[in-house]
């Protein structure tokens, strides 16, 4: 089993790839997404998401 936490996907293409890879060696994909409600978007702007890429 592989669990993913998500605050978002920047490359669609490769994400649906490697989740068929892993479908396809018998391991399931969850994937959380981080969620749109006063509390998430609250949580979301104290990640690091915010500060940009190094």
């Amino acid at each position: 089993m592989i669990v993913v936490y998500l605050e978002g996907v920047r490359n669609t293409q490769a994400f649906r790839k490697a989740c068929k890879q892993a479908r396809a060696a018998g391991k399931p994909v969850i994937a959380l997404k981080l969620g749109t409600s006063e509390g998430g978007r609250a949580a979301m702007a104290h990640t690091g998401s915010l500060a940009g890429s190094i």
